[in-house]
């Protein structure tokens, strides 16, 4: 349990963040981008609330995602590996086998 990057952590913690965020158990979802079965771009809608979810399911490959081609404002990566590579402002290095959540 003292082990922030357990299973048991992030499976707590994605499960605070579907309380904190209705968008990600009641929201709308709409395919984004799908271009090859090795990652998928979702958005989340729920009322107000707008959350992008990002799935790598590559076994070896990083994916940069960048920002404004989907979404005018990100305010926050909610759920994250500790290796998320930031590139800059408005694009973020997604790397294999991860999920990433964006408000």
């Amino acid at each position: 349990l003292d082990d922030n990057n357990s299973l048991l952590n992030y499976v707590k913690h994605a499960n605070l963040l579907r309380i904190k965020y209705p968008a990600l158990a009641r929201g709308d979802s709409e395919l984004i981008e799908n271009p090859s079965k090795e990652y998928v771009l979702i958005k989340r809608t729920y009322q107000d609330e707008t959350i992008y979810v990002f799935v790598n399911a590559s076994n070896s490959k990083s994916y940069d995602l960048d920002y404004e081609s989907f979404a005018n404002n990100v305010d926050d990566a909610l759920l994250a590996q500790d290796n998320l590579g930031y590139i800059n402002d408005h694009a973020t290095k997604i790397p294999p086998q991860s999920i990433v959540i964006l408000k």
